[in-house]
């Protein structure tokens, strides 16, 4: 007997439509009619663990005492096998990573951001290094608009101008946003090396765009005390 779960994002590795099939189950031990399934991902290998209801375990129950294969799918918690409903998921776990974004970044920035860190989460790590590079290019050319010149060059103007610290500056430079574009080459970031260039980036745009904004609505807004 084997039940696979179809069209389904794998909280780990994130892959939409992950082949997922199970690998045991756990019995309830107050109430027995309910059970916890076990599936394990083909792509990353890791497990989820799905509780779900009395309806949902009867389903399992009889595929296993019939020797059936089948298959489900989750809509909204409700699982649907090959002929309709068969029950209600109760709790998923892990619960997928919700990514966060700093505020008040343009769409694209916030676009591209998302998608690094979507990338590494997804073990992609010379495509998240790319994004994350891309992501600064953007974020500089918006604040220097009339900057023609490389990445660097922006970097150095924006430390001249007081936009962003001499350790931003610095750190820039350890994690080779130096010019030496990585874009052009294959496998040139590590899975440490795409960390420290997202963890740049973060920081680079909570500096340069959140916490000013956050210190101009400060600034208009009306004096509590008045």
């Amino acid at each position: 007997m084997t039940i696979s779960l179809t069209e389904f994002t794998c909280p780990h590795c994130l892959r939409e439509n992950a082949t997922m099939e199970d690998c045991g189950l756990f019995v309830k031990p107050i109430n027995t009619n309910l059970i916890s399934l076990v599936f394990t991902c083909k792509s990353c290998e890791h497990s989820i663990i799905i509780e779900v209801d009395d309806k949902a375990s009867a389903y399992y129950w009889d595929v296993a005492e019939n020797n059936r294969n089948s298959s489900l799918k989750i809509r909204d918690s409700l699982l649907e096998g090959p002929r309709g409903w068969v029950g209600r998921a109760l709790f998923i776990y892990p619960v997928p990573e919700e990514q966060t974004i700093p505020e008040y970044l343009s769409e694209i920035v916030s676009k591209n951001l998302r998608e690094a860190k979507e990338l590494f989460q997804r073990n992609y790590f010379n495509q998240s290094g790319m994004t994350s590079r891309r992501v600064i290019d953007l974020a500089t050319k918006e604040l220097l608009p009339e900057h023609k010149g490389q990445l660097n060059g922006r970097i150095k103007q924006l430390l001249e101008k007081g936009v962003i610290t001499k350790q931003l500056s610095d750190w820039a430079d350890i994690i080779r946003l130096d010019g030496n574009s990585a874009i052009h080459d294959y496998d040139d970031f590590s899975e440490e090396e795409a960390r420290q260039l997202l963890d740049f980036t973060e920081m680079f745009l909570m500096y340069a765009f959140t916490l000013p904004k956050m210190v101009e609505i400060k600034r208009e807004s009306p004096n509590e005390n008045n």
